[in-house]
């Protein structure tokens, strides 16, 4: 890659910051390249306040279809004074005293996790901490003992102790636990309701940062602090016809994918899927990750599919054309079905770490060190 020896010179270019997340020795021109080439929807950071992510999002370079945006940002984009859009913040770790909502909010909240690694739950834990007291939570996990549920539900008792916890079928991951809740009438009496799952995707490279950063990019969009929770909650109250509200960094098709990229091999199925569904319009346009506040009538649609556990593939660790991964491209086609819009969380975030407290964290440092980014300071 001939831009990388201006990368590795650049200030931008923060190589212990970088060597920690891909395990390679730091201020060497290899791994400067391997991290340009890793560049994807985990969007790992290339120092403390650069996202990648949000810096297309925020500038829009004029660069080819995905380049790294750190290269496109030595080329011009300090010239040009672009944002390094990395000084969003949130807090790691559970919430603290000047993050709880004592006040009332407008909306009935709810969440629901899906939890199947049990290694996760304490981070899920963490998020859900920033939600009202009287917020209902349901956390499902598999009842496979194959996959080590009883680990798992021993994690889900010890960290999230007001859940109510459903045992499922290891089928259709988080998605089938989620419609099978739906389909139940679990959140009827719920305004809005979160969905967040302990994402892993270990297929992604450099593993196992590339994944966690992933994930973890989701849930600090989503609940990263309690200001960005009730900057979310405020929105849905104030915005009646706001059905779904993902995080801005996952929307896809988008710099990162073209639609054909992001659609994979899922189209037939979803055309299928829509067509059962009463859903006449479907346009490439989802949250990767299937992470989002949402109200639940803007999924009515998906309720005419009358789906069951049995209808989803047995769990062997696929990447893509499934049941799940159609649905999940489905789900801003049923809000809109419904005359709902979708919004995302770009602007949602506090840009001042100030007001949070000891734990605050700029996204670059959690999609890197999570709730130990604090520490990682030092």
């Amino acid at each position: 890659m001939a831009a990388t020896p201006a990368v590795a010179a650049s200030k931008a270019y923060d190589s212990e910051f970088v060597a920690r997340q891909i395990g390679k020795e730091a201020g060497t021109i290899e791994t400067c390249w391997r991290y340009l080439r890793s560049f994807g929807l985990s969007g790992l950071p290339p120092n403390r306040g650069f996202d990648p992510i949000r810096y297309v999002e925020r500038n829009h370079p004029f660069a080819p279809h995905a380049i790294h945006p750190l290269i496109a940002h030595v080329a011009y984009g300090q010239r040009l004074g672009y944002d390094p859009a990395g000084t969003v913040w949130g807090c790691a770790g559970f919430a603290g005293p000047n993050e709880r909502i004592d006040a009332a909010l407008p909306l009935r909240l709810g969440a629901h996790a899906h939890v199947y690694h049990s290694e996760l739950a304490p981070e899920i834990a963490a998020r859900l901490s920033r939600l009202p007291p009287d917020s209902v939570i349901f956390v499902t996990a598999p009842d496979d003992t194959a996959t080590g549920g009883g680990h798992v539900l021993q994690a889900i008792e010890r960290h999230i102790p007001r859940a109510t916890i459903v045992r499922v079928p290891n089928r259709g991951r988080d998605i089938w636990p989620f419609m099978m809740l739906l389909r139940e009438g679990a959140f009827h009496d719920l305004d809005v309701v979160l969905k967040v799952h302990t994402k892993t995707s270990a297929n992604l490279q450099p593993a196992p940062i590339a994944g966690a950063a992933w994930r973890r990019r989701m849930l600090f969009e989503l609940m990263g602090s309690g200001p960005a929770l009730r900057a979310i909650i405020e929105r849905f109250a104030q915005a009646p016809d706001v059905g779904l509200i993902g995080p801005a960094g996952l929307r896809l098709p988008s710099y990162l994918l073209s639609e054909r990229e992001a659609l994979g091999a899922n189209a037939s199925t979803m055309d299928l899927l829509a067509r059962r569904a009463g859903i006449s319009t479907v346009a490439a346009d989802f949250f990767a990750g299937s992470m989002f506040w949402v109200r639940p009538r803007a999924f009515e649609p998906l309720l005419k599919l009358d789906l069951s556990a049995a209808d989803f593939p047995a769990e062997q660790g696929q990447t893509d054309a499934t049941l799940q991964h159609a649905l999940e491209r489905l789900f801003v086609a049923a809000a809109r079905c419904c005359g709902f819009r979708v919004e995302d969380t770009l602007d949602r975030a506090p840009t001042d770490g100030a007001s949070l407290g000891e734990a605050a964290v700029t996204l670059p440092e959690y999609l890197v060190f999570g709730d130990q980014a604090v520490l990682q300071r030092a």
